[in-house]
């Protein structure tokens, strides 16, 4: 095998061939050239050219088969297994890695041995229409200081042995499965930490746009809060989850109250109404907001299989795994 891998940079994607040569590049450009390391692709069973375009980099492929169950968590978990660093930096297919992070994030690992996992700075550019409009400066909210952190966002690096130790990301979760990894690490007493530099740039469409609406609702996203709120491994955890969520949380609380009160439903609806000054949007505003609230309910009673019980055979597309 040779010299052993240090670093497993691990893209989890599924149809994002209009993102992942961006990513890739970026990977190849801003990742310590001085590290031995590996590159994986954990395809879910994309539609589009994703593969196809990733096939031209030097790097390795996997692909969930058709008939599981997919998620970024499900492709977390599979390239925790197929990987083979003592690190390993989640990134997803639509973020681009920013310099010099990788460098102090392992330089932190190694200076200390309780902290699981490092974090930084995430940087969110919304698209439309093939332009970039708008964003969020610190999407993780990571501020400007060295501190300890509840959990980790959509991106970081982490001890492969310790989460290999817990068994990893839940596959079968929708969503917010970066939140009940570092829980069960928390519980087992090890640190996360967040660094106050930029770690990634996340490329998306405007948040309150009806298509991104519609997107991750496909994904089962809101499915996936509920079912990360079930998952809470204490009250404590719980509230944190709740905080974190705490857009979600408010106005699921406002809707299923509406629900319950007609009146409020249409107090809600003339407010709504005067702050976007249509009628139209605000009945899609609140058809949306209901929506919402009853995936996060249904993930909040959906009960689960064990992790252990998903699928770790998928097709290789590109590369020699060691596992």
């Amino acid at each position: 095998m040779g010299e052993s891998i240090l670093l497993s940079i691990v893209v989890p994607g599924k149809n994002e061939e209009s993102n992942i040569s961006r990513c890739l590049d970026s990977i190849l450009k801003n990742a310590p050239s001085f590290l031995k390391k590996e590159i994986i692709l954990v395809d879910c069973d994309s539609k589009d050219n994703t593969v196809e375009k990733a096939q031209k980099y030097p790097i390795k492929i996997l692909k969930l088969k058709p008939d599981w169950p997919h998620s970024p968590s499900a492709a977390r978990y599979i390239g925790n297994i197929f990987s083979s660093g003592e690190f390993i930096f989640f990134i997803d297919a639509d973020m681009t890695l920013e310099p010099g992070f990788l460098e102090k994030a392992i330089d932190v690992l190694n200076e200390d041995k309780n902290i699981a996992s490092v974090g930084g700075i995430g940087k969110e550019i919304y698209i439309k229409d093939n332009s970039r409009i708008t964003g969020n400066p610190d999407l993780y909210h990571s501020g400007t200081v060295f501190k300890k952190a509840v959990f980790l966002g959509g991106s970081g690096v982490y001890r492969r042995q310790v989460i290999q130790g817990i068994d990893g990301f839940n596959p079968y979760l929708k969503a917010g499965e970066e939140n009940e990894l570092a829980q069960r690490l928390r519980k087992k007493g090890y640190d996360l930490v967040s660094l106050p530099i930029p770690m990634i740039i996340h490329y998306t469409a405007p948040v309150r746009e009806w298509q991104e609406f519609v997107r991750k609702k496909k994904m089962g996203m809101f499915l996936g809060i509920g079912q990360a709120l079930r998952l809470s491994h204490n009250p404590r955890y719980l509230c944190e989850t709740l905080i974190y969520y705490k857009d979600f949380t408010v106005f699921l609380l406002f809707v299923l109250f509406a629900g319950i009160m007609p009146l409020t439903t249409g107090l809600l609806l003339l407010y709504l109404w005067l702050k976007k000054k249509s009628l139209k949007t605000a009945i899609l505003s609140l058809l949306k907001w209901f929506s919402i609230s009853v995936d996060i309910v249904r993930g909040l009673f959906m009960r689960l299989p064990n992790p252990a019980t998903y699928p770790k055979t998928p097709y290789i597309v590109k590369g020699d795994f060691y596992v």
